[in-house]
């Protein structure tokens, strides 16, 4: 499982927004998005690449290069 996750879920969610620049609320709705289970905000189930994709995922929508809903679908 530590090959297809990139290492470890030693992270939760509201550790991932804040290392990714985001709010919780915005990585939630992500997460949501891509058709993951909520899990609880300080439940570590995350590893840096997720920080690495919330990252740019937020930075697609701030640059104004991908709008919210586009991201979301």
């Amino acid at each position: 499982m530590r090959t297809l996750l990139g290492g470890p879920r030693d992270l939760s969610l509201r550790e991932v927004a804040q290392a990714a620049g985001t709010s919780l609320d915005r990585a939630e709705r992500f997460w949501r998005s891509m058709g993951f289970a909520d899990v609880d905000p300080d439940t570590p189930a995350f590893t840096g690449q997720d920080v690495d994709a919330l990252r740019e995922a937020t930075q697609l929508v701030d640059s104004g290069q991908v709008d919210t809903g586009t991201a979301l679908e």
